[in-house]
């Protein structure tokens, strides 16, 4: 049995990664916690480094008093397929290195690490992994949930057609939450998954 292993958590923009992961985090004990969209945005905003290559793709006036213009980045990332892929030249490496280092300090701890990777199938980073579950959810919840977060419906679009199928992360999950119900299904969910891992992994 593996005493300390990679968890990872994926799905379609929008899915309820996240919501999930902080129900999962009440329930278990011993386990490091690792989110690569938080990871992205420190080094977004917080590496000379990563904001110099950043405004060499989308100029200078991406940042405003310091902090990477979301809106406008996202338009111009999903909107431009090169400079999306110049972005995630920059970005993919460092938070996998980051992520990969956190894998190896879980190991020395003996202690299961469960990774947030929004794109773990799309970057292929799925074979550092030994358990993946993907939070699933309608097209049409999709859209509801980014409309509500004041994202057009043509962006909102285009962001979830760019990421892999949800039909193929789910076909190649070990364990796919579906989140289509109230916040209590989740919930329950996750205190059932919960359960799971640490009868399979301790």
């Amino acid at each position: 049995m593996c005493t300390a292993p990679i968890v990872a958590i994926t799905g379609g923009i929008a899915s309820g990664k996240t919501s999930f992961r902080r129900h999962l985090s009440i329930f278990l004990e011993d386990t490091e916690w690792f989110d690569a969209d938080a990871c992205a945005s420190r080094l977004l905003n917080g590496s000379r480094e990563v904001r110099a290559e950043v405004e060499k793709v989308l100029g200078r006036e991406i940042y405003v008093g310091g902090k990477l213009d979301r809106a406008q980045a996202r338009l111009r990332i999903f909107f431009d397929p090169c400079c999306r892929a110049q972005l995630e030249r920059v970005l993919h490496p460092r938070v996998r290195g980051i992520w990969m280092a956190q894998v190896v300090r879980s190991k020395v701890l003996g202690r299961k690490l469960l990774a947030e990777l929004p794109l773990l199938y799309e970057t292929g980073w799925e074979t550092s992994c030994d358990f993946i579950m993907v939070i699933a959810c309608s097209f049409a919840t999709q859209l509801r949930r980014l409309a509500s977060r004041g994202i057009c419906d043509s962006l909102a679009r285009k962001m979830i057609a760019v990421q892999l199928p949800a039909e193929e992360k789910v076909r190649r999950a070990h364990e796919v939450v579906w989140n289509d119900g109230p916040p209590r299904l989740l919930t329950e969910q996750a205190r059932v998954t919960a359960g799971y891992l640490t009868k399979r992994y301790g």
